[in-house]
This record gives structure tokens, sequence and C-alpha cells, in this order.
């Protein structure tokens, strides 16, 4: 017997939207409102940003029924040193906290949580209880970037020292 929901997907025909946040209006052929409206979001230049940013779109069907979806989009990930990419780690005495879970803070209804990349120092600090700031909606996740700082990359030094050491000769 198959799948339900397989067949319902199957089914779903594609619909023009039409997607603005006010600011550019943009036709997008999509199965639903929400897809229209990532779509839309993801196609936006919306400059440099460092942490996560929520764009409001409003979409409108093909029978005029309209829709105000939010979207989160999160800064691109910056370059690692290392070919493989970063590698977070939470090491106390660069994130600080407590020793049984460091970089965990609390913060409102979640925690904010801070880890270095064990290759490069660049900082991600990920924010369970974020706002957003246009509308002050509580409790939702946002992601930034943070470079390196001297703290980091000593930790970085002393990381690649310790794996050194420890390759037999």
């Amino acid at each position: 017997m198959s799948d339900p929901s397989k067949v319902a997907r199957k089914k779903r025909k594609k619909m023009k939207y039409n997607c603005t946040d006010g600011n550019a209006d943009v036709e997008i052929e999509a199965e639903t409102a929400q897809q229209a409206a990532q779509e839309y979001a993801d196609g936006g230049d919306w400059g440099d940003y460092e942490s996560t940013i929520w764009i409001d779109v409003q979409v409108a069907d093909e029978c005029g029924e309209i829709e105000q979806i939010t979207i989160a989009l999160d800064p691109p990930e910056p370059k690692c040193s290392e070919p493989t990419g970063h590698d977070w780690r939470s090491p106390y005495s660069v994130v600080g906290g407590i020793k049984d879970n460091p970089g965990v803070w609390g913060h409102g209804g979640g925690v904010v949580i801070t880890s270095v990349c064990k290759h490069c120092g660049c900082y991600v600090i990920n924010d369970t209880w974020a706002q957003n700031p246009d509308n002050g909606e509580q409790g939702l996740k946002s992601t930034q970037y943070k470079e390196s700082d001297e703290e980091s990359l000593a930790w970085v030094k002393s990381q690649q020292e310790d794996a050194t050491s420890q390759t037999p000769a």
C-alpha cells in the first residue's frame, strides 16, 4: 500500500504566487505559499548580514488570497582554513560558561550557545530564544558568526601543537 502523504505530494500542482516584501514584486511558481516565500527570500539581495535576519513576505495566490509569511535567513558560514570545513568545539577556556556545559548561557526561554572552530578559530553563536527586531516576536532561532580573536587563535595553535606532539615519529 502506498504512503498517502507521498501520493498527496505527487498530485500537488504548482501555482503562481505574487510575492513582495514591500520593495520588490516577484511572481513565483511553487507548490505552496511557504515554498514561494522561501524562494523569494532566498533570491533577494539583503546586503551583508552577520546574524539571522527575518524577511516578511506577503504572498498572494492565484485566487487573491494573501498570507504573511516570515522567512529566517541565516548568514553564510565563513570559509574555514581547513578544506573539510569547520569543526565546532566548546572549550571552556575560550567560550566560558560553566565547566560542565561550556559556551551555554541562559537567555529568556532558551539558551545562547557559543562554539569555536578548532581549525580557524572563528565563532558560531546560536540563540534558541532570538527576537525579530522588526516585530518583537520572540522564541526564534538565530545564528551569528564572529571572526577569530587572539584567544581563539591561541587555543587553535595549542590544539595543533597537541596533535603534532601526539603523532608518532
